[in-house]
């Protein structure tokens, strides 16, 4: 899952120079589409076992191409952002997109109903948050 899903990489250059004007001149990663929750299709014993197999392409009533589908489960909270489902290859050391989502977005991303305390930059300043629910 990534967020945020309206973000285009040409802004990345951009949002670094944004980011040294903080005075925060750490080599932190800057990216355009940050991860927000992961979990690997191996998780799913159904994939592994290929129980939900899907032919693709077929020859003399023969199938030629099969596919195996899997499913997982995040518990999302309302970041106040669309977000986007990824499925990738390769790890997060050398991603490769497979397929992508279109944006979902939240029924309601202004309700705050609790905070979230996090941390803005590498100075130890912290920020609470309100954050909104998921319907």
């Amino acid at each position: 899952m990534i967020s945020p899903s309206h973000s285009d990489i040409s802004s990345s250059l951009a949002n670094g120079i944004l980011y040294a004007q903080t005075g925060d001149f750490e080599k932190l990663p800057l990216l355009c589409h940050y991860p927000v929750k992961a979990a690997y299709m191996s998780n799913d014993p159904d994939y592994l076992s290929c129980k939900k197999k899907e032919c693709k392409k077929y020859q003399n009533g023969r199938c030629m191409v099969s596919i195996c589908g899997g499913s997982l489960s995040f518990h999302v909270i309302n970041i106040r952002t669309d977000i986007e489902f990824v499925l990738f290859s390769g790890g997060f050391e050398e991603p490769c997109i497979l397929k992508k989502s279109n944006p979902l977005k939240f029924t309601n991303p202004n309700k705050p109903l609790y905070g979230h305390l996090s941390s803005i930059d590498s100075t130890g300043t912290s920020v609470i948050n309100p954050l909104p629910a998921v319907n």
